[in-house]
């Protein structure tokens, strides 16, 4: 009796372990390499994150002009949320730097295919 539950103890923790390896979120990560949708991902992230930002911001404000923040305390959360969309801002530069390069390389190459 002892056997039976041992072995359907050690089934379960394997079929536990080994989900990740063969579920559906591995498929999308596969799907993400093959088809290269990881810089779409990350700038649509990276948009939300934006967007989130800038609505914290509006709603520090408005707490702020309503009293209920101290000038100190409004000062230091507005810096650090302008801290952190300057990262934000820089991260979708970057993105859009790189997809303007991928773009300019992928038209470089269909018109020197065209003339050959």
């Amino acid at each position: 009796m002892e056997f039976v539950a041992l072995v359907i103890i050690a089934v379960f923790v394997i079929l536990l372990v080994s989900y990740p390896l063969f579920g559906r979120q591995r498929q999308l990560h596969q799907m993400d390499d093959a088809f290269d949708f990881g810089d779409t991902r990350q700038f649509d992230f990276l948009n939300n994150k934006k967007a989130s930002i800038e609505n914290n911001l509006r709603e520090l404000e408005f707490e702020h002009q309503m009293g209920k923040l101290s000038h100190q305390d409004y000062e230091e959360l507005r810096k650090g949320y302008e801290s952190e969309a300057e990262r934000v801002y820089q991260v979708i530069d970057k993105l859009r730097i790189k997809k303007n390069i991928e773009e300019l390389i992928e038209e470089e190459v269909r018109s020197r295919r065209r003339i050959t």
